[in-house]
C-alpha cells in the first residue's frame, strides 16, 4: 500500500510505503488519525479484494476529501464507476493489470 500526504500549509510531501495487508494497514492508520492525498492499493488478484478496499476505506477515514485512490487489479475484476464517495475518473491497462483512478468527493 502506498500513501502520500501533503501538508498544505508548508507544502511538505510525506510518502509512506507499507508492505502489509492493506485492510489491516488502513485500520492501523485510522487509529493514528492519519489522512492522505493519494492512496495506492494493490490487493492480491482473483479474490475480489479491490471491491473490499472501497468499503474498508469508506469505513476508515484516512483519505482526504478531493484526493485520489488508485487500485491495481486484474481485468477479470470489474470495478464500479462509483462506490460510496469514490468516483472513477480514469482507467488504464498495463499488461495484464488495470489501474483504476478514483476521486474522493468531499460530499456523499
Amino acid at each position: 500500500m502506498g500513501l502520500l500526504s501533503i501538508d498544505h500549509r508548508t507544502h511538505e510531501v510525506v510518502i509512506d510505503v507499507k508492505q502489509t495487508d492493506a485492510f489491516a494497514g488502513i485500520k492501523d492508520l485510522a487509529v493514528y488519525d492519519r489522512h492522505f492525498d493519494i492512496v495506492f492499493v494493490d490487493p492480491p488478484y482473483h479474490r475480489e479484494l479491490a471491491k473490499k478496499a472501497f468499503k474498508t476505506l469508506e469505513a476508515h477515514d484516512i483519505v482526504q476529501p478531493n484526493s485520489v485512490l488508485i487500485i491495481q487489479h486484474d481485468k477479470q475484476e470489474i470495478l464500479p464507476e462509483a462506490s460510496g464517495r469514490f468516483r472513477l475518473f480514469r482507467q488504464k491497462k498495463y499488461g495484464k493489470s488495470y489501474f483504476s483512478f478514483y476521486h474522493l468527493s468531499a460530499e456523499a
